[in-house]
């Protein structure tokens, strides 16, 4: 699969030069240090195009998240005890509708094209073993996702584990497509750490989805 990354790579930051040390200082220790931002994104350029090339929306959608996050070093950052990993690449890691209305988590591999991306992702929806959410793998290099088209969605919360400040993996989440004012808009939220994302990371985050997504 071309682009595809098998085992970890990256570096530790070093605090004592790192510009933003201020700011993982003050937001480290917080109680609850994650924040959230909810905006409306132009989807039509990419539903057009997936509807002449017959792919998948959601798929196709998961790339462009890939992509965008990937181009920002700040969503690749991870909390690691007293240290900062910072990831070469981070992958998608998302939740799949069951047929009983049930969902499990799945792991779509890295890859930095979309077809590879495609074929990667449809092998692990079709993995035995990702029916099994205590199967969920103690890995940090991705992005938590979610899919939630039937809700056109203004602000989201998530569940958290007990010990919230340990968890730096970014949460990104889809909603309904609908139409604003002649334009199709898809509602998308972002949660991340403040010890490492600050609020123009994920400004830059949601413009690159709207060059990906909106453009016809």
């Amino acid at each position: 699969m071309s682009g595809s990354v098998g085992v970890e790579s990256g570096r530790y930051v070093d605090l004592e030069t790192w510009p933003r040390r201020t700011q993982y200082a003050f937001f480290r220790g917080f109680e609850m240090p994650f924040f959230n931002v909810c905006s409306m994104v132009p989807v039509g350029g990419l539903r057009a195009w997936c509807k002449a090339e017959g792919v998948s929306f959601t798929l196709a959608s998961w790339f462009a998240c890939q992509q965008a996050i990937n181009g920002i070093e700040e969503f690749r950052c991870r909390l690691r005890g007293d240290r900062v990993f910072v990831h070469d690449h981070v992958r998608v890691a998302t939740t799949f509708l069951n047929a009983d209305s049930t969902f499990r988590y799945v792991h779509f591999p890295y890859c930095a094209d979309f077809e590879g991306f495609v074929v990667g992702a449809r092998a692990a929806i079709e993995a035995p073993e990702s029916d099994l959410m205590e199967a969920w793998p103690d890995v940090d290099d991705v992005v938590h996702g979610s899919t939630v088209p039937w809700l056109r969605f203004t602000g989201l919360t998530h569940a958290r584990p007990k010990i919230v400040a340990e968890d730096s993996i970014p949460k990104v989440v889809f909603g309904q497509v609908h139409t604003v004012e002649g334009v199709e808009v898809m509602p998308v939220s972002v949660s991340a750490h403040h010890a490492v994302v600050d609020g123009v990371h994920i400004g830059r985050l949601l413009q690159g989805l709207e060059g990906l997504m909106g453009r016809r």
